[in-house]
């Protein structure tokens, strides 16, 4: 189980504090609109108090765009049509999306 396996990394690891669980670094799905976008997304995240940093990913895992989300939409006028992974991080959420940018 889950426990078993922290402290066992734990102790493989000489760690003196146990390994956090999977669930208390969990990232969750939220909604891009439009889906696919030509010039803009807005993300849509259940908690929509705080401050989150976005980063959009190509296919190959590389970062094409980075910066702060405030609730306003994100510009993708200048990705390359093909599809792009989302994340959104605050200092208690993740939250990670697919989109098409499309022609």
């Amino acid at each position: 189980d889950t426990v078993e396996f922290a402290q066992a990394i734990t102790y493989a690891l000489g760690l003196e504090e146990p390994v956090v669980s999977v669930d208390d670094h969990a990232t969750d799905a939220f909604q891009v609109y439009p889906n696919p976008a030509t010039s803009a997304i807005m993300p849509v995240v259940p908690a929509t108090s705080g401050d989150y940093i976005y980063t959009i990913y190509d296919a190959a895992g590389r970062i094409c765009l980075q910066g702060s989300y405030a609730n306003a939409p994100i510009q993708v006028q200048t990705l390359t049509p093909g599809i792009y992974s989302i994340a959104l991080q605050s200092a208690k959420h993740r939250y990670r999306a697919t989109f098409v940018r499309a022609l």
